[in-house]
Parts: C-alpha cells; structure tokens; sequence
C-alpha cells in the first residue's frame, strides 16, 4: 500500500513538473511605443520560459503580446481569453500610430483600436 502511495505522489510531482514547464510564461521588455500625443504607452511582454524557444531558437523570435496602458500605467486594452491576441512574433512587434484612423498597430496588420479599446488581430 505505501508503494502505490509512492508511486502516486511520484507521478503528480512528474505531472506538475511538466505542467509549469510547458505553462506560458511572460516578462515586460524594455520596448515601449509612446503615442505621439503622450496618452498612451503601447508596452511589450515577451514569453520566457523554455517551450517559448522549441524549434525557433533565434531569441528574436519569440511569442509576444502588447498591453495599452494610459499615461498613469492604467491598463486600457491587453489580451483576454475571449480575444487572445498571443501570436505576435518579438522581431515582429512595432508600435505604429495612426492618429487619423484612431488605431495603434503593433504588428502589420493586427492593432488596437484606440475609439473601443478593442484588439484586433490577424490570426
């Protein structure tokens, strides 16, 4: 019986290894896109942890997601579960301001729209 105890507590231990392992972890970067007029900071969080390197190992290409935040570091627009806007590529972020459309685009063709504070992305 305390065998099978052992070989149970092994086996969750085994299966919480690898669970933090694979879990997608990110960090802020340095990176940061001010709007033109000051209101808003377009800032960039990179994935970490080992599975964000798999089969790309170029650091620069990395998984990377964009948080808007106001001038006070209030957080207006950033991915959710409903809109997971996780795909981007770190060598492919940009903060491209748009001020006649309203929009911020952080890559080519995904952006947040700066009237709904909604992200939209290419995926």
């Amino acid at each position: 019986m305390k065998t099978l105890k052992t070989i149970i507590v092994i086996f969750i231990v085994i299966i919480g290894a690898f669970y933090l392992w694979l879990k997608p972890r990110f960090r802020e970067t340095e990176d940061t896109y001010p709007s033109p007029d000051g209101k808003y900071v377009l800032k960039v969080f990179v994935q970490t942890n080992m599975m964000s390197f798999g089969l790309r190992n170029d650091p620069g290409l990395r998984a990377a997601y964009v948080v808007l935040e106001d001038a006070n570091g209030n957080v207006l627009c950033k991915p959710s579960i409903f809109n997971s806007c996780k795909n981007a590529i770190i060598e492919d972020v940009w903060g491209n301001w748009e001020e006649d459309d309203r929009k911020v685009y952080y890559t080519k063709f995904s952006y947040i729209d700066l009237e709904t504070m909604k992200m939209h992305c290419l995926e």
